[in-house]
């Protein structure tokens, strides 16, 4: 039970972009704006299930 992984999730803000998607507030605007740390642990637990664009079909990652 990682109560600051719980908090850093749930405390994430978003916008509408100019081009009307959905955008994560940046890590330097949720400091400026709402006053909150930087979600570390968040972005290591995004980052685990990124998966990359691959442009050559022939090529898939394990």
């Amino acid at each position: 039970d990682d109560q600051d992984l719980i908090a850093q999730l749930s405390s994430i803000r978003f916008k509408i972009a100019s081009d009307k998607k959905l955008q994560i507030v940046s890590k330097e605007e949720m400091k400026r704006t709402y006053h909150l740390k930087s979600p570390d642990k968040a972005d290591s637990l995004a980052l685990a299930f990124y998966e990359p664009k691959i442009n050559n079909p022939q090529i898939r990652w394990l």
